[in-house]
């Protein structure tokens, strides 16, 4: 994970990510968590770290939909070999008006979605991606 900062140091929902991998048949001794990090290029800098130690050369790189593209592009600039998937991939419905998706309850989407352009563009200019 990145971006990992007060309040939620460490963040809660990757406590559960070893339990959930476990239950999928990953043996506990192939599971790598990097929580240490700030922000998304901090992350990526801290897991070739690891991975450079133990001789690993790809990984399997799970996010958000929104935010996989960023996430990918940073490991890949960081010469690690990426397998991206998306932990909550949707589909949109043919029968929602475009309108809907502008409802106040899609209001912290949104902002998600424009923090990933902003943090695109950011890096892009900056040279991490």
């Amino acid at each position: 994970t990145g971006g990992v900062t007060y309040p939620y140091h460490p963040p809660s929902s990757i406590k559960g990510i070893p339990i959930i991998l476990q239950g999928m048949g990953v043996p506990e001794k192939n599971i790598i968590i990097e929580n240490r990090s700030t922000d998304t290029f901090e992350n990526g800098e801290k897991t070739k770290i690891i991975m450079d130690q133990k001789g690993l050369k790809s990984i399997i790189l799970v996010s958000h939909d929104y935010h996989l593209f960023r996430l990918t592009s940073v490991f890949q600039k960081l010469g690690i070999k990426v397998y991206p998937f998306s932990a909550n991939r949707r589909e949109l419905e043919a029968s929602t008006p475009w309108w809907k998706f502008f409802d106040w309850e899609n209001f912290n989407r949104l902002r998600t979605i424009i923090h990933e352009y902003v943090g695109l563009i950011n890096y892009k200019l900056s040279g991490k991606i």
